[in-house]
């Protein structure tokens, strides 16, 4: 990802500072609008190495633990996925639905 992106040899410092840049300047324009919906879902009890830091540390995006092996795992994905869209369309502009 890092090399289609561009961004190889950035840490996730500077890669969480140039994107909370670019969205203050996107969001200070009044003919720009963007919305992100940005979630880190992660294993129900999952174990960290000592000393590495959580999935969530700096993440500006909704957080939490889901069981993956439960099939109401993916509907609360999707439910939360839903309350983002703010009523707009699962379908996207080439007629393909939005999982």
């Amino acid at each position: 990802m890092q090399q289609v992106l561009k961004t190889v040899g950035l840490t996730p410092e500077e890669l969480n500072a140039a994107n909370q840049s670019l969205n203050q300047s996107l969001s200070s324009q009044t003919n720009v609008m963007l919305n992100l919906a940005n979630a880190i879902w992660f294993q129900e009890g999952i174990q960290l190495k000592p000393g590495s830091s959580p999935p969530t540390a700096g993440f500006p995006g909704r957080t939490g633990p889901v069981d993956f092996k439960k099939p109401e795992s993916a509907r609360t994905i999707n439910d939360w996925a839903d309350s983002r869209r703010e009523g707009k369309s699962r379908t996207s502009s080439n007629g393909r639905s939005i999982p």
